[in-house]
């Protein structure tokens, strides 16, 4: 998964940089390049929303069980009395 999030996340970085439009129609007129521009764009697409999702429950699992960690320290008695 962490390999892949590389390849993706460098593909991203890719599809943002900025290129001439002289230099991005000569890429979109290559054949090869082309015909795996939708394959690229579907994995893409659905491997950062299966990330997010993961992403998500990671931060609600963290939040409630936080909160009950919290909950525990508050009752804590204090000893140095």
């Amino acid at each position: 998964m962490a390999e892949l999030y590389e390849i993706f996340s460098e593909l991203d970085e890719l599809g943002h940089m900025d290129i001439s439009e002289d230099l991005c129609l000569a890429l979109l007129r290559d054949p090869v390049i082309s015909s795996v521009l939708p394959s690229i764009y579907t994995s893409y697409t659905h491997f950062f929303s299966l990330h997010e999702t993961q992403l998500a429950k990671k931060i609600s699992w963290l939040t409630r069980n936080l909160g009950k960690c919290w909950n525990l320290f508050l009752y804590i008695p204090d000893t140095k009395k």
